[in-house]
């Protein structure tokens, strides 16, 4: 077998939510995928193949699963159009660079479901760089992050005509890190993006988005409160210049930790317990808000993670 074998279906999914369409037959519709994204198997990759018979013998079905998740992971992020379901194919692990997506037209993009069944690609990405997220804010602007010469490019799209609008390099791209995590908020104010140990804040300004700044993050991880959780887990605040950001931080003492970044970097990272909350982080909500739609009551001092407890 020279191929990576996978199952298709058809899936759309904004601001977090999911929505499966039915009307394709996956048995179908993993024929097309599988015609249409000839990926060889990269060199080196094990995996591990459960086949399962009937009686007669006669194949019933295959699972194909890696042995090691940390070398290889392939996702498609998706976007619904009135026109379909746009995606982009995101591989993550130490083995993401050595995926070759020479055979799929036009190489590695964007793609297009169309709502019968037909594959298009739509985008190409340029410089042989291959794709890392893809998200929409709903509103006419397409997100494609990208990897590209060790590299994370963040390129922003028109949805109706899928040309560039802008595209901006954010931080170095760490060596078989896993998928970059997007945290856009449902009112469509700002967005995060974190990625290895680096966070970009994109920010609405005028009605145009922007890269308001990004900041290293590798202090926080190295004291146990990686923002590598469930999106669900955490709560953001972002009053233009602060992004405050709460979680849980369970590789430590303490229950949930309190970040703070500004252009600067880390202005405050404190480690509480609290008999509030249990095991679950509070919310974190721009305190103040009721009377000018501001975080200015957040002024905290420099601190590490440690045993303070919220009152």
């Amino acid at each position: 077998m020279n191929r990576l074998v996978y199952t298709a279906w058809a899936a759309d999914r904004e601001f977090g939510t999911s929505q499966y369409d039915t009307s394709i037959n996956a048995e179908e519709l993993t024929r097309r995928f599988r015609a249409y994204f000839p990926i060889p198997v990269p060199e080196g990759l094990a995996m591990e193949i459960s086949m399962t018979p009937d009686a007669s013998g006669q194949l019933l079905s295959a699972c194909f699963l890696t042995l090691d998740s940390s070398l290889l992971t392939l996702q498609a992020d998706c976007v619904s159009t009135g026109e379909g379901v746009l995606f982009a194919l995101c591989a993550g692990g130490s083995m993401a660079k050595a995926l070759d997506g020479s055979g799929i037209p036009g190489g590695w993009g964007i793609y297009r479901l169309s709502p019968g069944g037909d594959l298009e690609t739509v985008y190409s990405i340029p410089n042989g760089g291959r794709a890392m997220a893809f998200w929409s804010d709903g509103d006419g602007t397409l997100f494609l992050l990208t990897e590209e010469k060790g590299a994370f490019l963040l390129t922003l799209l028109d949805v109706d005509t899928l040309t560039p609008v802008a595209t901006q390099e954010l931080f170095p791209a760490a060596e078989g890190a896993p998928h970059p995590q997007v945290f856009p908020q449902s009112d469509g104010s700002f967005c995060l993006l974190s990625a290895g140990d680096f966070l970009a804040v994109l920010n609405r300004r005028s009605g145009a988005w922007v890269v308001d700044f990004t900041a290293d993050t590798s202090l926080q991880s190295s004291l146990g409160c990686p923002l590598s959780t469930p999106s669900s887990r955490l709560s953001l605040c972002y009053d233009g210049t602060r992004l405050a950001i709460t979680g849980p931080c369970p590789s430590t003492k303490s229950e949930y930790f309190l970040a703070v970044y500004t252009a600067d970097g880390l202005e405050y990272l404190g480690g509480y317990t609290s008999s509030l909350y249990g095991n679950h982080p509070p919310d974190c909500y721009p305190w103040g808000s009721w009377q000018d739609g501001s975080c200015r009551s957040i002024a905290l001092e420099p601190s590490l993670p440690g045993t303070e407890t919220a009152s």
